[in-house]
């Protein structure tokens, strides 16, 4: 599944740089530097259940040692659901997939980014703090930073910044940075773009 996520993203990548302005040698580069690691259909899993415990699989190791000698900046797990061990002891698993992730950080030097899903009732409700994503509160709790999209419409309690109007027929999104550990607290809370 990461890999299809990823290409997706790939795409969607390749329609922006057409819209950036980029020198040839500019998109030729952004393109050499994207790597997608293909694990679709391996059943490759941050954490595994095992004897009533949950613990660390090779594969935080392993993407450590594949790039040690050229890390990337940026490790890219999407959707976060399909690396965890089971749903059953939500913040158990979800601890341990943030223990992996920072064994990644730690090998590599890097950011890892964990995509997770928003979840039903949060979704309904358009909530914009950090424990807006599915399952427990572990994985809120022990990340660096949270970032919560959701659409934005004329209903929504925040009212877009002044000077900022939406276009008929156009859609907005709302960016929240409820937990932000290693950005200044005087950025604003929403961003917003159509």
């Amino acid at each position: 599944m990461f890999a299809d996520v990823a290409v997706l993203a790939a795409r969607a990548g390749l329609a922006k740089l057409r819209h950036m302005d980029l020198t040839q040698e500019e998109r030729r580069a952004a393109l050499e530097s994207l790597r997608v690691w293909d694990v679709s259909g391996t059943g490759a899993k941050l954490v595994w259940a095992e004897g009533g415990n949950l613990v660390l699989t090779p594969l935080a190791d392993s993407i450590v040692n594949t790039y040690r000698d050229d890390p990337p900046a940026v490790v890219v797990f999407d959707p976060l659901v399909s690396f965890g061990a089971d749903e059953s002891r939500v913040n158990d698993n979800e601890q341990a997939i943030i223990t992996a992730a920072r064994r990644i950080v730690r090998g590599l030097g890097c950011c890892v980014r964990l995509v997770h899903h928003i979840g039903k009732g949060n979704a309904r409700e358009r909530t914009l703090d950090q424990y807006s994503g599915r399952g427990g509160s572990a994985l809120a709790d022990g990340a660096r930073m949270v970032a919560v999209l959701q659409p934005w419409d004329a209903d929504q309690r925040e009212p877009l910044p002044d000077g900022c109007s939406v276009a008929p027929g156009a859609s907005v999104t709302a960016l929240a940075r409820p937990n932000e550990a290693v950005l200044r607290r005087a950025q604003p809370a929403l961003a917003f773009w159509a």
